[in-house]
């Protein structure tokens, strides 16, 4: 949710885990990979593929992602580029112990990737950072 607030405050962002960020952030909208908020999503949860979500980002803004990569191998557009991850080492909460940060926009590339560098310090020291984003 911080990160969002401070680099993407009014973006269109797909995402999985939608609490925080949504309750911290008034002017982001976002595309709920899950459905709960995101009603489009709900009625073809179960078919979800990639040929929908390229139609749905596209006509709605979406233009990076936030996701836990594993509930969604084959269904999002290859395309979408996956610039890094951070890895929650001792997860006892959250969905999943792994986020995935992705270009949706390729126009968006540099700047994701000057965010998550720019965000990295903050992070707490039990979470393990990968990606392109790291060697740039």
């Amino acid at each position: 949710a911080g990160f969002i607030h401070d680099f993407f405050p009014s973006s269109g962002i797909a995402i999985n885990d939608i609490g925080a960020i949504v309750f911290f952030n008034d002017n982001v909208h976002i595309l709920d990979m899950e459905g709960l908020a995101t009603n489009d999503v709900l009625r073809i949860k179960k078919n979800l593929h990639p040929a929908y979500l390229r139609k749905y980002v596209e006509n709605n803004k979406i233009e990076i992602g936030i996701f836990y990569p594993h509930l969604y191998v084959g269904k999002i557009p290859p395309e979408w580029e996956l610039v890094g991850t951070w890895t929650l080492t001792d997860n006892y909460i959250a969905g999943g112990s792994v986020v995935g940060f992705y270009v949706i926009n390729p126009a968006l590339k540099s700047r994701l990737i000057q965010s998550l560098q720019s965000y990295k310090n903050y992070l707490p020291g039990n979470v393990k950072q990968e990606g392109i984003y790291l060697k740039e």
